[in-house]
């Protein structure tokens, strides 16, 4: 869906993540991160962990919510997140792992897009 993301690194919790970024868990990552202050419509932001390192790492919404809340604690290791950005809402909706069973997560307005 969109752009592809781009894999970054995360070296301090005061970085500035690139829009449409996938952030690949390493040994070390900083407790938190901090999203942008003005991410674009349909802005897309992964964490990717393929290593199990992942525990307890925070994630705050720069701007508005994420997953309506203005943190989200990252706890399950081994696993993948990603968001995507709604302006109309002001919020980071987090992307389920979709298979061909699963509830689209985009307005139903998209519902013709997607059959």
């Amino acid at each position: 869906m969109g752009e592809r993301l781009k894999n970054v690194s995360l070296t301090s919790s005061s970085q500035v993540i690139a829009p449409n970024s996938r952030l690949i868990v390493t040994d070390d990552l900083p407790a938190s991160i901090t999203l942008r202050t003005h991410p674009n419509d349909g802005e897309q932001f992964s964490v990717l962990d393929p290593r199990g390192l992942l525990n307890g790492f925070v994630v705050k919404a720069g701007a508005g919510t994420i997953e309506d809340a203005t943190e989200v604690t990252l706890n399950t290791t081994s696993s993948s997140y990603t968001w995507f950005y709604r302006a109309d809402k002001g919020n980071w909706y987090r992307i389920p792992d979709l298979t061909t069973d699963s509830e689209s997560p985009l307005p139903t307005g998209f519902d013709d897009l997607l059959t």
